[in-house]
């Protein structure tokens, strides 16, 4: 059964801090402490982080600005350490404004979602509705708020400061639909957040007959005949692959009658990370990652010999640790199950390779679903600018993008800067630059708005420094679609003396009026696939495809 340990708050101080400590309430082991972070945000750049003295692992939720500046980013950590823990909330600049709370619970299992943030200016806080999905699920709602609150009907009131951020939780018996996070207040800026988590009440589904076993042919991850996208796989064994990168990808060839993709999801977290296949070239079918997922097979291309699979990472968390060596969003593929008998053959490839490097917006996220609640149902790759652009190119594609991230900005999911993380795939792996890697395309800078010029011509010196000793490729940076730090970006280009980087101006690119998200920020897929893509693919393409014939003048 769930049910509410303590809780315990530190109130914000008018002073300029990084970090705030708070005595985190006492519980035993195996239960779900659950942290709001509140700190002021004048620039938008400040990211928080919680960490505590037992070692429990802090997931961070989305991080929700009001128009008051003021900035909400909730966490949660499971199965924590028995004891009482000292609770660490540090903020990635120094801010006027630092506080918190914490809250304990048991009877936990996991995390269903994230309830979607929202923010506001009246009466009646509220998030979007949401719905339950089986018994006995804990809402734990979290919320900044600028005057004293009182619960919504259904929630009950726990720790908090009334003129600062408070919470509450409601234990939901069966599944429901229209529930929302609400309350009310003198009318005043809010900001409303929270998560729902599965219990152990939840009750466990009647087994299925296991049925008669199928003879079949599976294929381990490191068959010569898969072909994996460039520099966004760990590398491949007999046992997995695994990939941490939206727009990664995988294709072969096969025989016989039906295909099966096998992931390890022991280490998933929720929301899950998603994928889409398709098999001889039909639609895209998107889905979440199981275990097992048995492809739909083509009813006009059955009698074929060979059928081509290709496979791509749709969307994993910005919410989870994705850089950590056990990130809960990777993906991570054990192989395929074929008909017994049947086999693989290596697909034909391109002779070169190019390698995007990006934020959120090479990313692909807010492209597709803007409302959905879980950041995995927001972002796809494949509606993605640099996903399209690369398949136009003729060359085999690798995508690198972490939203958050910047020249001096750490991404979402604990991810370094760019200058501290591009020779890696994810923590302790090491990126393999391939040798037929002939352009490096860089779209970052969005995110450091807050730095300063002389600091960014730095770290892309400093990334410079690296890829060229990496790579024999040319290395292109491209204006950020909004123009953040294009100056300190071209003063690193017109320091370079290798004669290998260059400088794309992308103004007029994105125009906001073909589809962006609410901030006009992230441009939706639409935009992506009929205007940014085709507008971009003349200005990158003659840095991956050489030149046949030189003019001479006579």
């Amino acid at each position: 059964m769930v049910a509410f340990v303590a809780s315990t708050t530190v109130t914000g101080t008018s002073t300029s801090l990084s970090t705030k400590t708070l005595a985190g309430p006492a519980g035993a082991a195996g239960d779900l402490i659950v942290v709001l972070a509140n700190c002021i945000d004048a620039s938008g750049n400040i990211t928080l982080s919680v960490t505590d003295n037992l070692g429990n692992v802090y997931v961070p939720g989305t991080k929700n600005r009001g128009n008051d500046t003021a900035a909400l980013t909730p966490f949660y950590a499971l199965n924590v350490a028995g004891g009482t823990p000292t609770i660490t909330i540090a903020a990635s600049a120094p801010t006027t404004f630092l506080g918190g709370m914490a809250l304990r619970y048991n009877g936990i299992t996991g995390a269903d979602f994230e309830i979607a943030p929202t923010t506001g200016t009246s009466t009646a806080p509220s998030s979007g509705t949401f719905a339950t999905t089986t018994t006995d699920e804990l809402i734990v709602a979290l919320l900044g708020v600028s005057n004293t609150f009182t619960a919504g009907a259904g929630y009950t009131q726990r720790a908090g400061v009334g003129n600062q951020f408070v919470a509450m939780d409601q234990i939901v018996a069966s599944p429901t639909s229209g529930l929302a996070a609400n309350g009310s207040i003198a009318s005043s800026a809010w900001r409303v957040g929270g998560f729902v988590f599965r219990s152990t009440g939840t009750p466990t589904p009647t087994p299925t007959p296991t049925p008669t076993p199928t003879p079949s042919s599976t294929i381990a991850p490191n068959n010569p005949a898969i072909v994996y996208s460039p520099v966004n796989w760990t590398g491949p064994t007999s046992v997995s692959n695994k990939s941490i990168n939206a727009g990664a990808s995988f294709k072969t060839n096969f025989t016989g009658g039906t295909c099966a993709l096998n992931f390890d999801v022991s280490g998933l977290g929720a929301p899950i990370s998603q994928i889409a296949y398709r098999i001889d070239g039909k639609s895209w079918t998107r889905l979440a990652v199981a275990a097992t997922i048995a492809c739909v097979m083509p009813s006009d291309t059955a009698a074929a010999t060979y059928h081509t699979l290709e496979v791509v990472v749709k969307s994993t968390s910005e919410t989870l640790p994705r850089w950590a060596t056990n990130s809960a969003t990777a993906v991570i593929f054990t192989g395929l199950t074929l008909d017994a008998g049947a086999s693989v053959l290596a697909p034909l490839t391109y002779p070169r390779s190019v390698l995007f490097f990006g934020d959120s917006i090479t990313e692909g996220v807010r492209t597709v679903n803007q409302t959905a609640a879980n950041d995995t149902d927001r972002n796809d790759a494949l509606t993605g600018w640099a996903f399209d652009v690369g398949t136009r190119l003729g060359c085999e594609v690798g995508i690198v993008g972490f939203g958050g991230q910047g020249w001096l900005q750490a991404g979402n999911g604990s991810v370094p800067a760019l200058p501290s993380s591009y020779s890696l795939v994810m923590a302790g792996a090491a990126r393999a630059w391939p040798a037929n890697l002939v352009a490096v395309f860089v779209n970052m800078g969005t995110n450091d708005s807050g730095g300063s010029d002389a600091n960014v011509t730095a770290a892309v010196k400093s990334f410079l420094s690296g890829v060229l000793a990496a790579t024999t490729a040319s290395i292109v940076l491209m204006r950020p679609f909004n123009g953040s730090k294009s100056a300190a970006i071209q003063a690193a280009v017109s320091a370079d003396t290798s004669g290998r980087v260059f400088y794309v101006n992308t103004a007029g690119v994105f125009n906001t009026a073909y589809g962006a998200d609410t901030v006009n920020l992230h441009p939706n897929g639409p935009n992506n696939l009929s205007r940014i893509a085709p507008a971009l693919l003349p200005l990158l393409s003659s840095y991956a495809i050489p030149r046949r014939f030189t003019v001479v003048a006579s």
